[in-house]
This record gives C-alpha cells, sequence and structure tokens, in this order.
C-alpha cells in the first residue's frame, strides 16, 4: 500500500474486512456467521503508517484469519455445520475501507488527510496442521480471578468467578424483559488479560504491564487462543448473538477482531461438557516507535454482545439470549507456517 503522505502522524485511519454479510440483497448474500476486522492507525510516530514510498510499491502489511470456531465439532458438522452447505451464503467478502471518525481522539482524524493506494492484493492459503510453534504460552492464564482478569459488562450481564468451578469465569446474559433496558437486546462484556485497565492511567506506564503482557515484537504472528463452554445445554441454545478474539496494543497501531455468530443453529457457540478451543491470528507488523517502552505490549481480549439486529432464536418478538458462557483459559503464543 502505497499513501499521498510524507509525514507520520498524518496517514489517515484505514483497515481490511472479512465477513459474511447479509447486505439486504435478495436473495441475500452472506448470513452474519463470522467475519473479522484488522485496523491500522498512524500513531506514535508511525511505524505502521502506509507513507509516501515513491521507490517501493509502499509497505507491505500482512492479515492473517481463520474463523475462531475452526477447530470445533459443531462449527464443522457434516450435516449442520457453517460450510456443510459449501453455498454462495457461507462465503466471506473483503473489503479495504479508509476511514475518517473525528469523534475519537485516539484516531487523529482531525490531523489526518492524503489518499491511500492499494497496490497489490495477495491472499495465500495456509493448512492449520502446517502452523508450527515458535514460542509458546507467551501469555498463559487458566487460573482466572478477579485481580489477573478483567470483566467490564455493559447494562446488566452478571460476571461469576466461582460459580463455574475454581478458576474460571462464567458471564451470563441479563433476563430483564423491559424492551428499554433488556440486556438481552443490547449487551456488550469487554474481558481482558489484566487487572482493570479500562481507563490507563498514561503518567504511570508500569500500569500497563499486567495488563497488556505479550511483549511486542516486529514481523511476527502470533495465534490467540480462549477455551469457552455452555454451564448447560439450556445455556447452549440461548447462547449470546456474538463474541469476538481480539489483540491490541496501548497505542491503538494495529487492531485485530475476528468474531463468530449464533447464526446456522448456534453451530459456532460454546457447547455444554468439555470446552472448545477458539483462535485468532494476529500480525504484528512493526513495533511501535512510542518512546514510553512499555506501550510496546500486546493485549489478548473477548468481547462478548447480544444486539437487536441480531435476534437468533427469536420467540414472539422477544430475543432469547439469556446463556450463560464460562471461560476457561486465555493463552497466546508466536507461530509460524510453514
Amino acid at each position: 500500500m502505497n499513501g499521498s503522505n510524507s509525514t507520520a502522524g498524518t496517514v489517515p485511519f484505514w483497515d481490511l474486512v472479512i465477513d459474511n454479510y447479509d447486505d439486504g440483497q435478495s436473495p441475500a448474500k452472506g448470513e452474519n456467521l463470522y467475519g473479522m476486522d484488522t485496523m491500522c492507525l498512524d500513531n506514535e510516530h508511525g511505524a505502521n503508517a502506509a507513507l509516501n514510498r515513491p521507490t517501493t510499491d509502499g509497505t507491505d502489511y500482512h492479515v492473517w484469519w481463520t474463523p475462531a470456531a475452526v477447530k470445533t465439532a459443531a462449527w464443522n458438522d457434516a450435516s449442520t455445520g457453517v460450510f456443510n452447505a459449501y453455498a454462495a451464503s457461507k462465503d466471506g467478502r473483503m473489503k479495504f475501507r479508509v476511514l475518517d471518525v473525528n469523534n475519537n481522539g485516539g484516531i487523529t482524524a482531525d490531523s489526518d488527510y492524503g489518499t491511500l493506494c492499494l497496490t497489490d492484493l495477495e491472499i495465500t492459503r495456509f493448512d492449520l496442521d502446517s502452523m508450527q510453534m515458535v514460542t509458546a504460552n507467551l501469555y498463559d492464564n487458566h487460573d482466572l480471578t478477579a485481580s489477573n482478569f478483567t470483566v467490564i459488562p455493559f447494562i446488566n450481564s452478571t460476571v461469576d468467578f466461582s460459580g463455574g468451578g475454581a478458576g474460571v469465569c462464567t458471564v451470563k446474559a441479563n433476563t430483564n424483559a423491559n424492551p428499554d433496558q433488556d440486556g438481552t437486546r443490547v449487551e456488550y462484556l469487554k474481558i481482558y488479560s489484566g487487572p482493570n485497565i479500562e481507563n490507563p492511567n498514561y503518567g504511570n506506564p508500569d500500569s500497563f504491564l499486567a495488563s497488556y503482557p505479550v511483549p511486542w515484537d516486529s514481523d511476527s504472528l502470533y495465534q490467540l487462543t480462549i477455551d469457552l463452554s455452555a454451564p448447560s445445554d439450556n445455556d447452549a441454545n440461548h447462547s449470546y448473538d456474538v463474541f469476538w478474539l481480539s489483540m491490541d496494543s496501548p497505542s491503538n497501531e494495529i487492531i485485530m477482531e475476528s468474531f463468530v455468530t449464533a447464526g446456522a443453529g448456534r453451530c459456532a457457540m460454546p457447547k455444554s461438557g468439555d470446552p472448545q478451543t477458539y483462535m485468532a491470528f494476529y500480525w504484528s507488523a512493526k513495533q511501535t516507535l512510542s518512546d514510553i517502552t512499555q506501550f510496546r505490549r500486546l493485549r489478548p481480549r473477548l468481547n462478548v454482545g447480544n444486539n437487536m439486529g441480531l435476534v437468533w432464536g427469536d420467540v414472539g418478538g422477544v430475543a432469547s439470549n439469556t446463556g450463560a458462557m464460562t471461560i476457561h483459559n486465555m493463552k497466546v503464543h508466536k507461530v509460524r507456517f510453514e
């Protein structure tokens, strides 16, 4: 990718999206089953900015992605799974977007200008079985407690660090039937590694270390895995609408989100019994040029939500997202593909 600007701090915010989106066409082209968004921002001196480089083809960017539920049994079921039919409605589309968001100071859109040119696009497929471990367990939290794992509920979800057994965290959707306040209609949970850093203290950079536990190395591929289950079959059948596996940094330069929804008979949602492993990949690009050394870190995240626009299993106009989800562990590995 090449840009028209030569000055760091002025390149527009852009992203690359893959999704299985229902765009309202008839017949619909997608079923809103899965997707991902990788965002690139020109922050902290522009290590990852698409600057003007006239003597080359520009800056190379890599996006690594697989559907988060790709290794789960229900997702791959021959009769009910997402890709059983290989229908066009199961396919994904790709979007490259240049964005301008004026109401968020972290995006600095007020100082961005110019153009971006996607000069080349190449798609390569790798078999998951060819993945090689470079460094295992850069982050490994398999004993979740309120002091080392943060869940910030929006509206009225409940959070329990004891109900699902020692070392796990269970979140449950709200069952309030009031359509104006109903957490089953609009609900969002932010689930972070480390203690609460929703409002980071930039005056104390060391406060970032526990919440951003993974060293940020340039040109590296990280795998985020999270093991999830449903406490019961009833919880599995009334799951949240959607959840995202994500990674980011304090400087908000490269942000990755990979999501699956409760579509296709909730086949991607956690099941009762043994936990299932969900995964996402994060390409680190270039380590930040920030003067704050503690910014050279990465944070794994899990976001969970319900939204009235995703009324999977709706009965009589009342959303049925009343189920719970248990989080068993969160890990980050450095990997490569042969």
